[in-house]
């Protein structure tokens, strides 16, 4: 069960339950086939929902919500072009900014990304969208001399767009960026190498007045506006002083994150939570898998999910409980090795230039595409993933086998 913002607890098991009884009271109602549907997506379940929205999508065809619904459901399955197209079919019914913005996944999911930039800009116009700064945004783009660039979306998002400050800086202008707090000396200091056209700040609880007619817009239309390079093209482009690795004849340090952000407060962000974190008995299975193995174990999680079940093993080291992203970053920095999950610690390497294997949902994120086990905003990325559906257990037999080549060869190297 899962507790939202509202104060109403949700099992989307049991409410989908509901949803089918109501299917069979209501057979011709679009709409009980497409919340049965909708109630299976947020379990986690696309594949079970597959059948219930096509048949909303028989039954109403001219219903934008459940062609949203559709395309929501394809996505998970990895049917991109399917998912575009249903989408699409929903603007073409209704304009809906939420709608567009799914739209603008898939897109990137095939990897059309100027595409994908153009339409997430209709984020801006969901209801309840929270920008730092009100528009109008990007006055006098792009001769404007100074820029106010804020932060927005998750802590990942944001560690993924810094890149395109590098382009900006070359510009003759100067660029106040204003970030979460956490963020902000892991900003300063990885970003400083770029010169000193930058100058970082914490967002405030009250934004301060900037000059009238100021240039100032969200971090993440910078792609949109400067166009879609550079992805994953030479240096790291967080840079902070080299921390000492293990040597030769050591046992490797193997950082490792396995929970995402816990945000709770709303249905598909519990959802996400749910479907990239590695809890329970399978992070269980993984420290012990781990723990046979000639490494150290650091901890770098962050939050909530600190605590592990019980294990056979211990950890060389843990991040302190009140670290900010630029002392994760140190510690990421020491490491030979990141496993993580889908979370902001693993751009967080990627950024820095840390080699890192990422552990993937079945139904991962748009950006990371399908069947392909790199990826172009990060070289020193691996991606393994899920073999189906909710599978820890099929990942973590993966990961450790290819580990274990990992380490035979790094075994060789050494000798």
């Amino acid at each position: 069960m899962h507790k939202l913002h509202s104060g109403v607890v949700v099992d989307w098991w049991c409410e989908a339950e509901r949803c089918r009884r109501l299917t069979q009271l209501e057979p011709l109602s679009a709409t009980s086939w497409s919340n049965l549907a909708n109630a299976l997506w947020l379990h986690g379940e696309p594949d079970q929902a597959l059948a219930p929205v096509q048949r909303a999508v028989v039954l109403e065809p001219g219903h934008p919500v459940v062609w949203r619904c559709l395309g929501n459901v394809l996505q998970d399955l990895g049917r991109f072009g399917e998912s575009l197209a249903a989408y699409e079919r929903s603007l073409a019914l209704e304009s809906d900014p939420a709608t567009a913005f799914n739209a603008s996944k898939v897109l990137q999911g095939l990897g059309r990304l100027e595409e994908a930039y153009q339409l997430a800009e209709q984020r801006l116009r969901k209801p309840g969208f929270k920008a730092y700064r009100p528009g109008p945004h990007w006055l006098g783009w792009p001769a404007a001399e100074r820029l106010w660039i804020w932060s927005e979306q998750g802590f990942g998002d944001v560690l993924q767009h810094l890149r395109w400050l590098l382009p900006l800086l070359q510009r003759d202008c100067l660029v106040t960026l204003e970030l979460e707090p956490a963020l902000v000396p892991l900003a300063i200091e990885g970003l400083a190498w770029a010169g000193d056209r930058l100058h970082v700040l914490p967002q405030a609880a009250t934004p301060p007045p900037l000059p009238a007619g100021a240039c100032q817009g969200p971090l993440l239309s910078l792609p949109w506006l400067m166009g879609v390079a550079p992805v994953g093209e030479g240096s790291p482009y967080l840079r902070l002083p080299a921390a000492n690795r293990a040597g030769a004849g050591q046992r490797p340090r193997i950082g490792l994150v396995w929970a995402s952000g816990q945000f709770l407060d709303r249905h598909v962000l519990e959802r996400e939570y749910r479907r990239k974190s590695l809890l329970g008995p399978p992070l269980q299975s993984l420290l012990n898998g781990l723990a046979q193995r000639p490494l150290e174990l650091v901890a770098l999680q962050f939050g909530a999910d600190r605590d592990v079940p019980p294990w056979i093993g211990r950890f060389a080291g843990e991040l302190p409980p009140e670290a900010d992203f630029a002392e994760q970053a140190r510690w990421l920095l020491g490491l030979d090795l990141v496993l993580a999950v889908d979370t902001a610690a693993a751009h967080l390497a990627g950024a820095l230039g840390v080699p890192v294997w990422m552990l993937l949902p079945w139904a991962a994120e748009p950006r990371w595409q399908r069947g392909r086990a790199d990826t172009p905003w990060y070289p020193t990325m691996r991606l393994l993933r899920q073999p189906a559906n909710n599978d820890w257990y099929g990942l973590i037999r993966l990961l450790l086998a290819q580990l274990d080549l990992w380490l035979s060869s790094r075994s060789n190297r050494a000798a």
